[in-house]
């Protein structure tokens, strides 16, 4: 820690890399200690980041090291990892490493050394930051959002990553850019997630003026900071700029994932009317992502877990909630479904459909399985995954794995 503190002001290569060395033992022995030394660790060099050197070797490998740290979604370092993380992000973005390329491509040269462990992690999480880079983070930063000591900095990166995604472009709404234009693709990801953030208006409209989005989906300027306007934001469909099946499987996939972990009303409601306007134009992809709940072998590092469809929510809604906008919104999602040909089949051959609760646990045929097959062909279930982190004890393989990928970044 005392590193840390001194080492603010004037960082070289080889302070970075004494550090990452002693950051490699640390991790290698962390399963035999209490975990401590190596949360002090992570405080140390999200400590001395900012003062790294411009154009160093080790920065730009930092940020994919934080990756893998959440990644293993390991609960006593989630929150320090995602402030290292953000740490990386600003101090590249301070040192102008992201104005003559998009953040992403920068990111990618970066992780080409150390590709044969990344990918590695990537296939065990069932996600692909080369489908798609936005939706591979967020799902991976999002499990921070539902645990209320790593809320905070989950919130705070997702932010950062958003407005270094998207700053660019942000020129745009005073040149004469699309007054609606929606979220570029590339940040799609943050954007849905800081929705959980968005219980109010004026919390929806601060998210909006750092997406990326064309001005004309804002309201005139002095309602802006109004607390007061009643009621919880609705997404227009038309902001996603939702252009093929794929992403609208991505989209929808990920806000069904959202819903299975939501609490708070407001979100369910927010989450449930978008997709209810997804159905409007992807029907099939919404009776998809409705469908039978699935055993997922392998997933976040656990023998098994249980993926429950949006079908489970929508029973919930209907048995337990009051709330005419989500009622309204889960019985669109449910007369779409049913008029799916996909749904008329398996009704056809199972019985009416007219119980909502009236399926099997576990079942492996029907829509859940459609949903499931078109993101393993993208190479994205992992969006899928329960929004858990992992006591320190599961996932030594995955240990390992960071153990050398820090030898790769020192190499």
């Amino acid at each position: 820690m005392v590193i840390g503190v001194l080492g603010t002001s004037d960082v070289d290569d080889d302070l970075l890399y004494q550090i990452l060395v002693a950051f490699r033992t640390a991790l290698a022995n962390s399963l035999d200690t209490d975990g401590s030394s190596l949360v002090s660790m992570l405080r140390c060099i999200t400590k001395v980041v900012p003062g790294a050197p411009r154009h160093g070797r080790y920065l730009p490998q930092v940020v994919w090291l934080a990756i893998a740290l959440l990644q293993f979604g390991e609960v006593t370092h989630f929150a320090e990892a995602a402030k290292l993380l953000q740490a990386s992000l600003e101090t590249l973005d301070h040192q102008g490493v992201f104005d003559d390329q998009p953040i992403i491509n920068t990111l990618f040269n970066a992780r080409s050394p150390m590709e044969d462990v990344t990918q590695q992690i990537d296939q065990l999480l069932n996600l692909s930051f080369e489908t798609n880079f936005s939706f591979a983070l967020a799902s991976i930063i999002f499990r921070g959002m539902r645990n209320p000591p790593t809320m905070g900095a989950s919130s705070s990166l997702l932010y950062t990553l958003l407005r270094l995604t998207t700053h660019p472009r942000q020129s745009l709404e005073t040149d004469g850019g699309p007054a609606l234009r929606p979220v570029p693709p590339d940040a799609l990801g943050y954007f849905l997630s800081l929705l959980a953030t968005t219980p109010t208006h004026a919390a929806y409209w601060k998210l909006l003026r750092e997406s990326g989005a064309g001005p004309g989906w804002l309201p005139e300027s002095g309602t802006l900071e109004d607390e007061r306007v009643p009621g919880v934001p609705r997404v227009a469909i038309g902001l996603l700029g939702i252009q093929d099946h794929h992403t609208a499987v991505l989209i929808t996939s990920f806000l069904g994932s959202m819903l299975n972990s939501a609490g708070a009303e407001p979100e369910r409601e927010i989450v449930f009317s978008l997709i209810a306007d997804i159905a409007a134009v992807y029907p099939d992809v919404v009776a998809m992502v409705y469908g039978y709940p699935l055993l997922l072998t392998k997933c976040l590092l656990i023998i098994i877990c249980r993926y429950e469809s949006i079908q489970d929510r929508v029973v919930e809604a209907f048995a337990n909630v009051s709330n005419p906008a989500i009622l309204h919104a889960v019985g669109i999602i449910f007369r779409t479904s049913m008029l799916d040909p996909v749904w008329s089949s398996h009704v056809a051959m199972n019985g009416s459909a007219s119980t909502l609760g009236g399926y099997a646990d576990g079942v492996e045929h029907g829509p859940g399985r459609v949903q499931v097959l078109a993101l393993e062909e993208m190479q994205m279930r992992g969006i899928l995954m329960p929004h858990l982190l992992v006591p320190r004890s599961v996932g030594t393989k995955m240990l390992q794995w960071m153990v050398d990928l820090v030898s790769r970044i020192i190499e």
